[in-house]
């Protein structure tokens, strides 16, 4: 995995040793040129770790360079990781007057900290970061607070710290630099931490540190201590290069570029009067030790030259045949070749069959012979060649055209994305299961009996009020409905509501058989059972440039799963946009490709099909697999060639729009059809789908969130594999809502500009483009601007796509032409005109056209100035600007998305029954009616109801959030199980402390119901001096007796169950009474099975 043993050749090398020489003289200031490809980093890596001692800052263009950097150096020196530290720009731009997200902060201050600790680090910084202002190494010592465990530390200090350290307070910790208090234990998530802590105190004394699960709240691992990192940075008059020591090394990496950049922010931070170094104070900042590298640029006056001639490798571009030729001739030549590649054992297994030897490695632990070639896995930017040391090095870029891009690893998943949806905040619409629609008022706490305990106050027509207690509190939900559709709110007491419910159980019922149906044939059905994987499926699954999440790598085996099985496949892999689901599809692809089958990829716009092409061929570029385009991209003839080469098996895997489709399109063996975005498809193109489905593996991919309630009810209908879970690197989109006006736009495309970014415009009138393109050009005269949309001819809207995709356009004025798919990294603002005029799935998608790579992403959702806008078109902006986190898709579905995926699925005949109950009970009485049908027991008839004089509730001095206290209720209310209870009173004892009394009775309370639910008792109720305990029908006499005589007399037989006689004892022993006679009457039914009174 590393290329360490080339390092041991510079020692060999004039050049580089004599430039570590120069170097090691106070005040050198060195020009290192010629360097070709990524040979910098390798000079870099030798002079670095001939200096372990002394601390250097790497000043480059931009944060991907710093990252590619990194990335290069850690390849050619691992023990470097130690030292190595991002140093990311507070601000991308002096103008940007948003707090930098927490994560940056915390990079910044670990890397502050350890350069004015004396540490030797080596910072990679961009030019944005070397040239803003940074705190004074004063200022940095406050940033930081070490909590050990049994340290007097008053938590009164630590929660002094987190506010002054910028964290900000919240109920629950899910994201970065956030905390919260709950009595005696803090939770806090450092900026730069992997997850966020937990510390417990008794009284003024660290009790606890522990590490704990930000989605579950659970603690995870305990610690004998926790560093706390500033999640704010004080105030910083100073520049990066001022806190360098003397010895200290300072690396301009292409300084012509860096000066054009650095004079670009000085201009631009004094307009926005915010401190900036300009490029003179760097460059005397640097004046002690300075070294330049450049490729191309020879050394500017004041400069000493130092050339080390390495040149560039020429590109192959999957040109395998030529690869092994000139492999052949550089071996001839006595030259020592490495072939650094993420697919190692391939190129090694492709240059072995052109009649080339080539040994494999997985590390290089020392430089291979003259004359020799070796091929490593490790990944590296680019290629180059020594002709000093016989040296040639050759990288995935030259082989197969790739630019490589960073390898991430996964941060924590920030936060629970399918909470909010089902929380209930006062004035929502609420259904209950027995009562029907009303509205919530909230939680009130009432005295019964002399017993206190919370109840949901519900409101219902004509003033009606339900309290209903926490312990049903699952038979309310949070009404959702269908678009446009405005519920009738119930009365009490009246039959509407049951027959409501009785017509919609109806309709269930028929939309059950129809799924049960469907099932059948679909497990009768026998298609092609795939073989497991090759090992050229391990080599292109290894060569994946970025981390897979957990939840895209439950989606991969959940298909490769599908696909082994001889019934065909039909699933649906929903998720986020930009959240992997094309990187399934790649590997399904291959894998069908690898037994002989041809495979589909149905895509719904010519942009999507032309850009999966791109992804699939530079994905497949290292083997045997032909991959083609059929769309109006492409002319008639081409068309005819690519058909007849698919009907003759020549085409392994063809990619195109509905056109796939058509009658004359012929495979020779299809096994895969993959399906992006069916719900954009026709009707009759849903019937051919329909149709092949019954015989070949279907793989669809939708960005429209699918909800797991519904998920769970479909079974049967499609397997679906949910993507949750963010990619790693990227930011929440910046969503702005606002009036158009001339200096906001010219401002935000401004802004993407001068960070080298481009931008999308999108104006959805054809018949107003051209307008709308002139009037942006003028306002921003600088800007390179080009117009894009579906009636175009096909070849001047290609030529303009992709002209755009390549930097030669600024600015795309477009349609919605590009909503769907279109991933390009350096888009990164787009502006929607009339936005309220667009319904949210679209606005949503839009949205998601940036914020693809990992730099701060904004959305600017404008409506004219002045106009009025509509409740609906109100409220759908609203909820773009609300739900601005990752995985937001989610959330938003429940206001509009969801419904429409449901209805994709269902049909639209079934939208009114979803209308009239609810969302939840609906797809709660279709899985109902799936399980019946099936056969499998449905659980009927309430839960046992427990009431009894106890004061058992949540106080709000224990868990203070409302939605806390009312998620804790709805979770117990669910418990089915004891196991579940006995783990819900760990999380809080884990998470909020000591139980108190009302706390602990509603904890065995919860355990009651669940041993009497067990024991088929309806319910348990105080009665004077006695407890009544219902059942269905009697007590069997056996049972009675024996309880009657175990317990003296205190167990009586009654004609509703069993009387249990606690005069004269507390409630906590009532309960504890309770639980020992259902203990002991679940015991006798162990020992003598005896069947449930029905």
């Amino acid at each position: 995995m590393s290329l360490r043993g080339l390092l041991t050749l510079a020692d060999h090398s004039e050049r580089a040793r004599g430039l570590a020489e120069l170097l090691a003289a106070p005040g050198a200031s060195v020009w290192a040129f010629g360097l070709g490809g990524s040979a910098n980093a390798w000079l870099l890596a030798f002079l670095l770790c001939r200096r372990p001692d002394q601390p250097a800052v790497l000043v480059v263009p931009g944060r991907e360079a710093a990252e590619a950097l990194r990335d290069d150096l850690l390849a050619f020196a691992p023990a470097l990781r130690d030292r190595l530290y991002l140093f990311p720009p507070a601000d991308p731009l002096p103008h940007d007057t948003a707090a930098p997200p927490p994560e940056v902060v915390g990079e910044r201050l670990r890397a502050l900290v350890h350069l004015a600790g004396g540490s030797p680090v080596v910072l990679l910084a961009p030019v944005t970061a070397a040239c803003g202002p940074v705190p004074a190494p004063h200022a940095l010592a406050d940033t930081r607070l070490r909590v050990r465990v049994g340290e007097v530390l008053p938590m009164e200090q630590v929660v002094s710290y987190l506010e002054r350290s910028g964290y900000e307070r919240v109920d629950l910790v899910e994201t970065r630099g956030t905390y919260a208090v709950r009595g005696g234990i803090v939770d806090a998530y450092p900026p730069d931490a992997e997850r966020p802590w937990r510390v417990e105190w008794f009284g003024d004394v660290v009790d606890s540190v522990r590490r704990f699960d930000p989605e579950t709240q659970r603690s995870e691992a305990t610690a004998p201590e926790v560093e706390l990192t500033g999640a704010r940075e004080p105030e910083g008059r100073a520049f990066l290069l001022d806190l360098l020591p003397p010895d200290a090394l300072v690396v301009l990496d292409e300084p012509v570029e860096l000066e054009h950049q650095a004079r670009s922010l000085t201009r631009a931070a004094a307009q926005a009067g915010v401190p900036y170094a300009s490029w003179e104070d760097l460059q005397a900042a640097a004046s002690r030790r300075r070294l330049a590298t450049s490729t191309l640029h020879g050394p500017q006056a004041g400069w000493m030259p130092w050339e080390v001639p390495a040149l560039s490798v020429e590109p192959f571009a999957g040109q395998t045949a030529q690869l092994a030729e000139e492999v052949r001739r550089w071996c001839a030549r006595g030259e020592r070749v490495v072939l650094a590649s993420s697919q190692a054992g391939r190129l090694a297994e492709i240059l072995r069959d052109h009649g080339v030897v080539v040994d494999t490695a997985s590390d290089l632990e020392r430089p291979p012979a003259p004359g020799t070639a070796v091929s490593v896995f490790a990944r590296l930017t680019r290629g180059f060649r020594l002709p000093e040391l016989q040296l040639v090095l050759v990288t995935d870029a030259e082989v197969l055209g790739w630019k490589r891009r960073r390898h991430r690893v996964r941060v924590a998943k920030e936060g629970a994305l399918l909470r909010s949806w089902t929380e209930l905040a006062p004035g929502d619409l609420v259904v209950h299961v027995h009562h029907g629609i009303g509205r919530y008022r909230g939680v009130v706490r009432k005295s019964v009996g002399g017993a206190r305990r919370d109840y949901l106050h519900l409101e219902y027509a004509e003033g009606d009020a339900l309290f209903v207690p926490t312990d049903q509190i699952h038979l309310v939900t949070r009404y959702v409905g269908v678009e446009g559709h405005t519920p009738r709110i119930h009365r009490l007491g009246t039959a509407d509501w049951e027959r409501e419910k009785r017509r919609v159980r109806e309709a269930t019922q028929q939309v059950a058989r129809e799924l049960l149906e469907l099932y059948a044939r679909r497990e009768a059905a026998r298609g092609h059972a795939f073989s497991p994987d090759t090992p050229w499926q391990r080599e292109l699954e290894a060569a994946f440039e970025f981390e897979e999440t957990p939840d895209q790598w439950k989606a991969i085996e959940d298909v490769k799963r599908d696909m082994e099985s001889p019934r065909p496949m039909d699933r649906l892999v929903a998720g986020d946009v930009g959240y992997g689901k094309t990187e399934v599809a790649v590997r399904a692809a291959f894998k069908a490709v690898m037994d002989g089958k041809q495979v589909a990829v149905l895509v719904p716009t010519t942009l999507l099909a032309q850009q999966h092409l791109q992804v699939f061929r530079s994905r497949f570029a290292a083997f045997p697999v032909r991959v083609e385009m059929v769309s109006r991209f492409r002319s008639p003839r081409e068309v005819r060639r690519i058909l007849d080469d698919l009907a003759a098996g020549a085409v392994d895997v063809v990619i195109g729009t509905h056109r796939l489709l058509q009658k004359d399109v012929r495979f020779k063996d299809l096994g895969l059809v993959i399906v992006d975005e069916e719900q954009r498809f026709g009707v009759l193109h849903k019937e051919r789908l329909k149709q092949l489905r019954a015989s070949v593996d279907v793989l669809t991919l939708t960005a429209t969130p699918i909800p797991r309630t519904l998920h769970m009810s479909l079974v049967g209908l499609r397997d679906m594999s949910l993507m949750e879970t963010p990619p790693d690197a990227r930011q929440p989109i910046r969503t702005t809502v606002a009036e158009w006006t001339e200096d906001l736009v010219r401002d935000a495309i401004r802004r993407e500009l001068s960070r080298g970014g481009q931008v999308y415009v999108v104006h959805n009138r054809v018949q107003t483009i051209e307008r709308a393109a002139r009037r942006v050009a003028s306002l921003v005269p600088e800007a390179r601007v080009a117009v894009a949309h579906g009636q175009m001819p096909e070849a001047q809207l290609e030529r303009v796509m992709l002209d755009f995709v390549a930097g030669r356009y600024d600015v795309l004025v477009c349609t919605t032409i590009v909503e769907i798919g279109l991933d390009i990294p350096r888009v990164n603002t787009i502006l929607v005109e009339d936005a309220h005029t667009l319904g949210l799935a679209q606005l949503y998608q839009l949205r998601g056209r940036v914020g693809r790579s990992d730099v701060q992403a904004y959305a600017y959702l404008l409506y004219p100035k002045g106009a009025r806008l509509g409740e609906e078109a109100r409220a759908r902006l609203e909820a773009l600007r609300e739900f601005v986190a990752l995985g937001s898709g989610i959330r938003l579905a429940m206001r509009d998305l969801e419904i429409r995926g449901a209805g994709n699925l269902l049909g639209p005949e079934q939208h009114g029954h979803m209308a009239a109950v609810g969302f939840d009970l609906y797809t709660r009485l279709l899985e109902e009616a799936v399980r019946r049908l099936r056969g499998e027991f449905v659980e009927e008839g309430p839960d046992p109801a427990v009431e009894l004089r106890v004061s058992a509730y949540v106080p709000e001095s224990y868990v203070a959030d409302e939605r806390e206290r009312l998620r804790t209720y709805r979770r117990l209310a669910l418990a089915r199980s004891a196991e579940e209870v006995a783990s819900l009173a760990q999380e809080l004892r884990d998470r909020y402390g000591p139980v108190p009394d009302p706390v602990q009775a509603l904890l065995d309370v919860a355990r009651l119901r669940e041993m009497a639910r067990a024991l088929g008792v309806v319910g348990i109720a105080r009665e004077g001096d006695h407890v009544v305990v219902r059942v269905r029908g009697r007590v069997p006499e056996r049972e009675a007796r024996w309880l009657a005589l175990e317990y003296r007399g205190r167990v009586a037989s009654a004609p509703e169950g069993l009387r249990v006689w606690a005069g004269g004892l507390e409630d906590t022993r009532v309960l504890q009474l309770l639980r020992e006679v259902l203990d002991s009457w679940a015991r006798l039914r162990r020992e003598r099975p005896q069947p449930v009174p029905a």
